[in-house]
């Protein structure tokens, strides 16, 4: 976390993704919401040895006029993943079985 501090936020993302970054922004700020937690963002972020984790962004916005400014969350949902992944997984089984009776 402390190697985070000061970075930009598009240091967590893969390559391919940096360059929507901005345009993202942009649009967020022209027409800012909050996002809860849970209810984000899902997109992919780099782990500082280089690989791809899932990760939900909540966003928030206040104000010190004149300036906007915006505070995002970042979490790690790997495990929710395949939670569901599983059930899921779990759940089709359950209904091929169904189908088969």
């Amino acid at each position: 976390r402390r190697a985070l501090v000061g970075r930009n936020i598009s240091d967590l993302m893969p390559e391919r993704n940096r360059s929507q970054h901005h345009t993202f922004v942009s649009d967020y700020l022209l027409r800012p919401t909050h996002r809860r937690m849970g209810h984000g963002l899902y997109v992919k972020a780099l782990k500082s040895d280089g690989t791809e984790i899932g990760v939900c962004i909540t966003l928030s916005t206040f104000g010190v006029s004149p300036n906007i400014y915006v505070v995002g969350m970042v979490r790690d949902y790997s495990r929710e993943a395949a939670v569901l992944g599983e059930y899921l997984a779990n759940a089709g089984d359950q209904l091929q079985q169904t189908d088969l009776a």
